[in-house]
């Protein structure tokens, strides 16, 4: 298989991505030597000014030659690929040194940011300016040298390729103008982010971080980057400044040029012996500090309040991960002015934490002591409650937990008298709820018994067999469940079919087995209603028939006057109906004829006792008028009419009957008594009359 080729270069393995394009290693048989080849890699037809920019790189590095700058050494197009040929370097870039946190003194990292300054002030002096520095493009090589990479944002001054308002550059590493799109941009800006990476390079911490690059670009523009001291305690003032001044909003207040800024750094680098005998003192007196507390803390370990591990001092040992750019260094913290201050920064924030662990446990201490003696004396309840006090602050303490296991199995044995009788009370309600069928009941005194026996086996036995109940219970009732549907389906059916009886009877089936059921009593209830209905209807039609066969006897018999009231209780329960009203209107035209008739029969024997009776009164009332000189108030006598001589209007010639009787002798009747003026009796009489005929009007009379 034929090897790729990319122009000349024979392809031997990919070295890495960029946003650009795919770096290889590839070999040039023309000059026999390895380089390193940058493709530019599109999808589709390549950007005429993708294309103009990829080249810019090519251009902006060819044309500064600087040991701290890498080199370039071809430049072309292959099968519409631009590409470009430059040093091939071994080692690695400052993200990979950063991210793997490789032990590098501070002597060096301080070297390799003054060589970065030296490269960046070349190109700036030939004026090209980066605009993009960041760890991933300052690459060291094996051998301790940095070489600046990645020029494909860089911009010649006289250059007008970059589109107006457009951003470009790694936004943490981007100076403040830069955020702000300006294009007003000079060597000065490329300085903000070598302080940006000076900073990450010995804190390990970038200056600006957010939640986002908004937030991050924010910060940029507008916030102070946090003091350096804040993460490297008893940092060198001079060092304080030099980021500080690098990482100023306002890039007239920056160092100027590239050399200035690694002068200032050199001339720091000088004293870092001098500081790093300063530091050490410092680091030493924090780790006599611990050692004290550990010493006199060794009460607070027994009580297992303090971890040992949190007053041990990690001993300093040598870096197993030291490369060729730590020769010539003797390794170990002690001996790195970074490290010790790393160093003296985490164990000043480690003592600050025991302080506070201390102080708080002292008062931890102090319950523990108390717990300890309410044990001994055997007050075990007072006991726990101070343990539960060190273990809602300590709550894996195996020290307090050990004894609160101990009050426990104290108590345990104090209580288990009491316990079995608990225990017993349970089983027995559990016992009596089960023989009486209160299953829940049941489970209710099993769930007691086991709070006093977890595993008793006569409360496990009977909580098998309350449950097995409950089930055929619920299965029962599932049953009766669907029974209870099947007669409301039933019920429903025949209500809707007219059938209520049978409806009454579904309902009331339903409701033997589910008496809470709400449409079954309502069925229930309209079909009863109903069937109450037809029952009085029944009734009524069976009273009107017999009042009609009655009244209809009683005519056949010429007794009317107990026919009419037959007919008129009839008519009280069917007013409408016709046979009866006009049996009635026949009957009291008989009973009126018969009044006529018997009128006159009377009419012979009352008339001379009302007369009598007119004479009595007239005799009374012409006394009373001779005694009193007074208009007497007694209301005037009646006078009698004479009965009516004229035949009655009826054709009905009735034959007499015992009413007639019993009319003519009840007239007789109270005229005799009139006549013996015995009042009384007359309207007795009188009444009996009117009621056998009412409306006759001798009756009447004789009554008034």
């Amino acid at each position: 298989m034929a090897q790729e080729r990319i122009g000349r270069y024979m392809i031997k393995r990919t070295l890495g991505r960029s946003a650009m394009g795919v770096v290889y290693l590839a070999f040039d048989p023309v000059l026999d030597r390895h380089s390193a080849i940058k493709v530019m890699t599109t999808s589709g037809e390549i950007d005429e000014e993708l294309r103009a920019r990829f080249f810019r790189e090519a251009r902006s590095a060819a044309k500064i030659r600087h040991p701290n700058i890498i080199a370039i050494y071809d430049m072309g197009e292959d099968q519409n690929r631009p590409y470009i040929a430059m040093e091939y370097l071994e080692g690695d870039d400052l993200k990979t040194l950063i991210e793997k946190k490789v032990f590098i003194p501070f002597e060096k990292k301080l070297d390799f940011i003054i060589q970065t300054c030296r490269g960046l002030h070349y190109a700036h002096q030939h004026g090209v300016i980066h605009r993009d520095i960041k760890p991933a493009n300052i690459f060291v090589t094996l051998d301790g040298e940095v070489r600046i990479l990645d020029f494909g944002l860089a911009r010649l001054k006289s250059s007008e390729l970059t589109r107006a308002g457009m951003i470009m550059g790694t936004p943490y590493y981007m100076s403040p103008e830069q955020v702000r799109g300006s294009r007003e941009l000079d060597g000065r800006s490329d300085l903000f982010s070598v302080g940006v990476l000076l900073y990450e390079l010995i804190a390990y911490t970038r200056p600006f971080e957010a939640d986002n690059l908004t937030g991050v670009c924010f910060k940029i523009v507008s916030e102070p980057h946090p003091p350096i001291s804040q993460f490297l305690q008893g940092c060198a003032e001079e060092l304080v400044q030099i980021i500080d001044r690098a990482l100023s909003k306002d890039r007239d207040a920056r160092f100027a040029t590239g050399d200035e800024l690694a002068d200032a750094l050199k001339g720091f680098q000088q004293k870092v012996p001098i500081k790093l005998k300063e530091l050490r003192p410092k680091v030493e007196s924090i780790e006599a500090e611990f050692r004290k507390l550990k010493s006199s803390s060794t009460h607070l370990i027994d009580m297992d309040l303090v971890q040992p591990k949190l007053l041990e001092v990690e001993e300093s040992v040598t870096d197993p991960t030291a490369t060729v750019i730590t020769q010539g260094v003797t390794l170990g913290p002690l001996n790195d002015y970074g490290s010790l201050l790393l160093r003296q920064g985490s164990l000043h924030q480690r003592l600050e934490a025991v302080n506070r662990t201390l102080e708080e446990v002292s008062a931890l201490a102090e319950l523990f002591e108390t717990g300890r003696q309410q044990f001994e004396k055997g007050e075990v309840d007072p006991s726990l409650a101070t343990l539960e006090k060190i273990l809602s602050v300590q709550p894996k303490n195996a020290k307090a937990l050990e004894m609160q296991e101990a009050c426990r199995r104290l108590l345990e044995e104090r209580r288990r008298p009491e316990q079995q009788s608990n225990l017993n009370s349970a089983l027995s309600e559990a016992l009596e709820a089960f023989n009486q069928g209160h299953y829940e009941q049941c489970l209710q005194a099993v769930s007691r018994a086991f709070e006093f026996d977890p595993g008793n086996a006569q409360a496990l036995q009977i909580q098998k067999q309350a449950s097995e109940a409950l089930q055929r219970q619920a299965t029962e009732a599932l049953q009766r469940q669907r029974q209870v549907e099947e007669f409301l389906k039933a019920a429903q059916g025949h209500e809707r079919g007219g059938d209520y009886e049978a409806c009454s009877r579904a309902a009331t089936e339903g409701l033997d087995l589910d008496r809470e059921h709400k449409e079954l009593g309502q069925l229930q209830q309209r079909a009863q209603q109903i069937l109450e209905k037809r029952r009085l209807d029944e009734e009524r039609r069976a009273r009107v028939s017999e009042l009609l066969r009655v009244a209809r006897k009683e005519i056949a018999n010429n007794n009317f006057s107990s026919a009419v009231r037959n007919l008129n209780l009839l008519l009280q329960l069917e007013p409408g109906d016709t046979n009866a009203t006009t049996l009635r209107q026949e009957a009291k035209a008989v009973l009126s004829a018969r009044r006529h008739k018997t009128t006159r029969k009377a009419s012979l024997v009352v008339g001379p006792v009302l007369l009598v009776s007119l004479v009595v009164w007239g005799l009374l009332r012409l006394s009373y008028h001779k005694e009193s000189p007074v208009q007497s108030n007694l209301p005037s006598a009646v006078e009698p009419k004479p009965p009516s001589t004229a035949e009655p209007a009826s054709a009905v010639q009735p034959t007499p009957s015992k009413d007639d009787a019993e009319i003519t002798r009840g007239l007789e009747a109270a005229a005799k008594h009139l006549a013996a003026q015995e009042y009384s009796q007359a309207v007795s009489e009188a009444a009996k009359v009117l009621e056998l005929s009412p409306g006759n009007s001798e009756g009447e009379r004789a009554q008034q």
